[in-house]
């Protein structure tokens, strides 16, 4: 830790030893009648004289001016952090909403899908065909479903009855892509024929004798995508937005009404075209400046973009600036005074060492007064506590916050250090990738509240399983790393069988059985590879998934093999 203190201290007590050692060297040097000896003056020049006030002051100026920069520093590596949390912040939050959102519109694929199975549509009978739809139209999730033919036109809309002229136009071109891809299609935001409002449509394929015969379409209104976004537990003054593939805005927390139907951003619809997730400084479409982070769906090609107002992040900035200023105007304040005081508290010790030196020139022993002075106790607290600071930020930016494991930042710190220290003793050393066999049931049925329960009772039943010198890190997802150190292929092999079963027993009360599949890559002692390793460990793990899953398999680099439990 670093501290002023020492600082103070040394300058001064500089300062004081060349006040004390002038003036005993002026009171050794000349005799009672105040007399040079000729010899002496031969070899002395005239002692540099010194402000006791104008040094204090130098030193109060020295010491206050490194204090300042530390402060600055601090205020800086203070706003860099809360920006780069507040980055992360956002990222996460794009993140959760864009599951949100796929897990809607998979809802709503589902249904649509089931729907077309109906027997009514392989009969051709659409009277018996609308009723079953009218029937299974969900109240305020979709709108109406629509059965189109390939050429477009309506063979049934459930806003219109039963025997009433359907629209001739008006279906969305990108609907015919579901003929053509024979696969489910999300339109971006139209005008629908009949209701005249802002509309989306998914349309899924019917097929009958192998053929896709029917497009079966739901509309949906874009006030359902505001209710997932207004679900999500926004910060005040943060915004969420949905854009689909044409730049166009179909869903927002805020002001939807308003903003709905109008084209991003310039800044962020150029952003989404670059790449598929990044972060950007933009303005919203209010004007104000936000930290946004965008993510795109590779399912749907929807994007969603969290923003964060950059406003609130300058707001602490000034206000520590603030403060920080008025603590370094106090301390100036304060300095100057006590320089002020020494000053003469000095003088009185100076003229003790001129009675002291005539003490010694007339052969009396005379005791040396001591100098006391203050340290700098505050800034040293003040550098503590930063950092405490950014010790606790260093820990969460390599950490997991669920399961409390390191993630992939720590391994990339923690396994270099480990691989180097097993290199110079030659210990071998092995890496296992693991991956949770039927966790996405888990989610589906109880939720992902329950999903990070098991993730997080995994995470500790693996930490069970591993020595303290060993590195388990989750990467994401229910992912999970181990780096062994010490570790040959029978030691590793055995070690990942032991957390495949600790991993397969129960959790709670749940009915869905989890297990886990594992791959195991061995380091070379000598130049140990750990990118590579956990590649090979990646390869294995893919080959005990296809294998049956509930094992483990062994990366042989350049010898085939395979070993399974």
């Amino acid at each position: 830790m670093f501290t002023i203190a020492p600082v103070h201290a040394a300058l001064c007590s500089r300062v004081f030893r060349t006040f004390c050692s002038t003036y005993i060297w002026h009171f050794a040097i000349f005799d009672e009648n105040h007399r040079v000896p000729t010899l002496l003056n031969q070899y002395t020049a005239a002692p540099r004289r010194f402000s006791v006030r104008g040094s204090l002051l130098s030193v109060v100026l020295a010491c206050t001016l490194p204090a300042v920069a530390v402060v600055v520093g601090l205020l800086y590596v203070s706003f860099d952090t809360k920006r780069t949390l507040l980055e992360s912040h956002t990222s996460s939050l794009a993140r959760e909403a864009m599951a949100r959102l796929e897990r809607d519109l998979a809802i709503i694929e589902a249904a649509l899908r089931l729907l077309a199975t109906s027997s009514a549509l392989q009969d051709g009978d659409m009277r018996r065909f609308q009723r079953q739809a009218e029937d299974a139209l969900p109240s305020g999730i979709v709108l109406n479903y629509v059965l189109t033919d390939r050429s477009g036109q309506q063979l049934v809309n459930t806003l219109v009855s039963s025997g009433r002229p359907l629209p001739s136009q008006g279906t969305p071109p990108a609907l015919q892509e579901v003929f053509e891809q024979r696969a489910t299609v999300l339109t971006d935001l139209f005008r629908g024929p009949v209701t005249g409002k802002p509309t989306i449509a998914m349309g899924v394929p019917v097929v009958k004798a192998g053929e896709v015969v029917y497009s079966l379409n739901v509309g949906m209104q874009p006030q359902r995508i505001d209710v997932t976004l207004r679900s999500l537990d926004l910060p005040p003054g943060w915004l969420v937005a949905v854009i689909d593939r044409s730049g166009t805005i179909v869903g927002r927390s805020r002001d939807s009404e308003q903003f709905v139907g109008q084209p991003a951003v310039p800044e962020l619809a150029a952003a989404l075209r670059r790449s598929p997730e990044g972060l950007l400084r933009a303005r919203t479409k209010e004007g104000d400046l936000a930290i946004t982070a965008h993510i795109t769906s590779a399912r749907w090609g929807w994007s969603v973009a969290v923003g964060a107002p950059e406003a609130q992040l300058h707001a602490t900035l000034v206000r520590q600036m603030r403060w920080a200023a008025i603590g370094v105007l106090l301390a100036l304040v304060f300095g100057v005074g006590l320089a002020w005081r020494l000053s003469r508290r000095i003088l009185v010790s100076v003229q003790q060492l001129n009675e002291q030196a005539e003490a010694i020139v007339d052969g009396r022993v005379a005791p040396v007064p001591a100098l006391q002075m203050a340290e700098a106790h505050g800034v040293s607290v003040v550098m503590q506590r930063a950092a405490a600071a950014m010790d606790h930020a260093v820990f969460q930016a390599q950490h997991d916050p669920l399961t409390g494991l390191g993630n992939r930042a720590y391994l990339e710190a923690q396994a270099p250090r480990m691989l180097s220290l097993a290199r110079r003793l030659g210990l071998p050393s092995a890496v296992v990738m693991l991956d949770l066999d039927g966790f996405k049931a888990v989610n589906d049925r109880h939720g992902h509240a329950a999903g990070d329960r098991v993730l997080q009772a995994a995470a500790q039943r693996i930490l069970g399983e591993v020595r303290e010198e060993d590195v388990a890190v989750r990467l994401g997802g229910d992912e999970f790393c181990v780096v062994l150190s010490n570790a040959d292929e029978p030691a590793a092999m055995l070690t990942a069988m032991r957390i495949i079963h600790a991993l397969s027993q129960p959790y709670g009360n749940m009915d869905e059985r989890i297990g886990c599949s594992a791959g195991v890559a061995l380091l070379e002692a000598d130049k140990p590879n750990l990118l590579a390793a956990i590649e090979g460990a990646d390869k294995a793990l893919y080959v005990a998934k296809l294998g049956g899953k509930g094992r483990v398999e062994l990366h042989r680099p350049q010898v085939g093999g395979r070993w399974s439990g």
